[in-house]
């Protein structure tokens, strides 16, 4: 059989919102095909002056906006110093895009930002309390290999559930890894063929595929347990995404 790989973290493009000046969708990109983190506003376009003021009397968003705008040099001169300034204060405010994105510049580091892993997971920590689904995926990730604090497979395990409850497909595929290979839980061919399942249904490519391969190693008995426990999961998915009031 084949070897699988976890999805690891992505490499983020940081991108301005709609609602500013120039328009876009802050999004994650790559090879595995993540999901987007934010749709489009359909507010109005506003202008630099417009943004600068509502960021200077204290709004989260255009905090966020305006550290963009100088993250990216957008029709400003590329300021990374002073577009941190601004992401930081829209995210002590609580405003997740920020902390995300905080989380991703101490991950990665250049820009004048010193890689601090430490920083980077406590930053989608900050996010994770507004439920950001791709700071949940990074968590499970920074948890599972220990990057900036203890390793934990346990805690890798339950941010992976919160962001597949998400719909995030990666951290479905990254659970059905998890439980195949026994890392942190103990190894479980039927659980992991749900997950792989889940995964696929949310849409990552490879799932289908690894699923079928461990399916077709199973008895028909097996098989059956495998089919039924998919359902199963998924049903307990779609609650942990609507939980009751």
């Amino acid at each position: 059989m084949k070897r699988i790989h976890l999805f690891l973290i992505p490499l983020f493009v940081l991108i301005l919102l709609a609602g500013c000046t120039p328009q876009g969708g802050t999004k994650a990109g790559t090879g595995s095909g993540a999901a987007k983190s934010a749709a489009a506003s359909s507010k109005p376009v506003e202008t630099l002056s417009q943004i600068e003021e509502k960021a200077t009397k204290g709004d989260p968003e255009a905090q966020f906006n305006l550290g963009m705008i100088y993250l990216e040099g957008s029709n400003v001169a590329k300021d990374p110093a002073k577009g941190r300034m601004w992401l930081e204060r829209a995210a002590q405010s609580g405003y997740a895009k920020a902390q995300f994105n905080l989380g991703v510049m101490y991950y990665q580091g250049g820009d004048g930002v010193v890689q601090n892993l430490t920083k980077a997971r406590a930053w989608f920590l900050e996010a994770d309390k507004s439920g950001d689904v791709l700071a949940q995926f990074n968590l499970g990730v920074m948890f599972y290999r220990g990057e900036g604090g203890p390793k934990s497979f346990p805690k890798a395990i339950a941010y992976f559930k919160k962001a597949a409850a998400q719909g995030y497909a990666e951290a479905g595929y990254n659970l059905g890894v998890m439980y195949a290979k026994g890392e942190g839980i103990e190894r479980n061919t039927v659980e992991a063929i749900a997950w792989f399942e889940i995964a696929a249904a949310q849409g990552n490519t490879k799932s289908d595929g690894v699923a079928k391969g461990l399916l077709a190693k199973l008895t028909p008995e097996e098989q059956k347990q495998a089919k039924a426990r998919t359902v199963e999961l998924a049903k307990e998915v779609e609650a942990l995404a609507h939980p009751a009031n």
